[in-house]
């Protein structure tokens, strides 16, 4: 059985075009102080920093059940929990930043 927190696909090169399944399915990556600090976040009191090419600032604050983000001094109000939400968030806002994990 797939969970609610998994992502579903199908592979292209697939040869017996077989249904969605469990072999196909992927769990999201979560965000975490390790992941921030090795892409070149600091921890600065009670958030993490960085300074990017975009001259865009970004503040990540860990929350009770979420993750704060702040691009540029603009609040974004939406809660992170795992890396590919951070890529969309930073893509949308004109960031290119490949996160490494």
């Amino acid at each position: 059985m797939i969970g609610q927190n998994y992502l579903r696909c199908s592979l292209i090169d697939n040869p017996k075009r077989q249904p969605y399944g469990e072999e196909n399915s992927f769990n999201p990556i979560p965000l975490t102080p390790e992941v921030l600090e090795k892409n070149g976040f600091e921890f600065l009191i009670d958030t993490w920093y960085l300074q990017t090419e975009e001259r865009k600032p970004i503040h990540i604050r860990f929350m009770d059940e979420f993750i704060a983000i702040s691009i540029n001094c603009n609040i974004i109000p939406m809660g992170l929990k795992y890396v590919h939400q951070l890529q969309h968030a930073l893509r949308l806002c004109g960031i290119e930043k490949e996160i490494e994990l």
